[in-house]
């Protein structure tokens, strides 16, 4: 069944005494893209992130946002670095001598040298396990986004059949007027001609042949209302399909479109002007909803 592209899953591991937490945001976008946010020093496992999303999701813009902390019972006391502290002293101490000013330095002023606590140590772990948990916690949270995906395809489904049964319905009122409008028409003309003909010098033979040739061309809409029906249909069986159909969908809605400007256009008539208008206002409300399926 359809897909949505909005989706959001989350996951966790912990290895090494530190906690991995995957979480992955998917949004609307006309192609696949995958951007990937993680510290600095995880930068290797892009390249993984990305092929493994890729194995799993075929269109929108994904999110992925990796993080790794040392977890709360295993983290140690930060360790301060002497050297750079004395360092700092004694080059604070000698200025002071050189310049005959008190060596007033305090704590406060010690504690806002740059780089005085030493950092947590790296996760100890080799490449190898730390990737293995890396693609579980990843598949973790993808199973998630895919779970939401399609709650949301289902939703959209609902929406988009309930939409299409509205377009169908208007679609056969405007069927069953066409013919009414095509006589309508043909006694307009040939009114018309009735009264060029009661004044013979009145008769403009080109004139006359132009007029014909308009009314015939806008009376005759069965064309674009067979192709209409079978858009109709083939979006329908579009939504019952397993692959994704996104952008097909929205390339057969924009095909609907075109249809219903050409009757609106051809037809001369009140009623089925009316029609189309409410019949582009759902093809519009279609095509907004479309643009969520991947």
């Amino acid at each position: 069944m359809i897909e949505s592209m909005t989706g959001f899953g989350q996951a966790e591991r912990t290895i090494g005494g530190f906690a991995i937490r995957i979480e992955v945001r998917s949004v609307n976008h006309r192609y696949l893209e995958t951007v990937v946010r993680f510290p600095r020093d995880m930068t290797r496992f892009e390249d993984l992130i990305k092929r493994t999303v890729q194995g799993r999701l075929k269109r929108g813009r994904i999110e992925v946002f990796l993080s790794i902390e040392r977890e709360a019972e295993t983290a140690g006391t930060p360790q301060v670095d002497w050297a750079k502290i004395e360092g700092y002293w004694a080059a604070s101490a000698e200025i002071a001598e050189r310049l005959g000013l008190p060596h007033a330095l305090q704590l406060g002023d010690l504690l806002q040298v740059e780089g005085i606590f030493v950092q947590e140590p790296a996760l100890a772990v080799d490449d190898e396990a730390l990737e293995e948990k890396l693609r579980a916690c990843l598949e973790e949270a993808l199973d998630g986004v895919a779970a939401m995906r399609r709650r949301e395809g289902d939703h959209l489904r609902a929406d988009l059949l309930s939409r299409l049964l509205a377009a169908q319905s208007l679609h056969a009122s405007i069927q069953g007027k066409s013919g009414e409008a095509v006589r309508e028409n043909k006694d307009k003309l040939r009114e018309r001609i009735r009264e060029l003909l009661e004044n013979p010098h009145a008769l403009d033979e080109q004139r006359f042949q132009m007029e014909v040739a308009v009314m015939a061309e806008r009376m005759d809409v069965q064309e674009e209302l067979t192709r209409l029906s079978s858009h109709f249909k083939q979006f329908r069986s579009m939504l019952e399909q397993r692959e994704p159909v996104g952008r097909k969908l929205d390339f057969l809605v924009q095909e609907m479109n075109r249809e219903a400007n050409t009757i609106g256009s051809k037809a001369n008539h009140a009623s089925i002007t009316a029609w189309i208008v409410d019949l582009k206002a759902e093809l519009e409300k279609i095509r907004e909803q479309v643009q969520n399926i991947q």
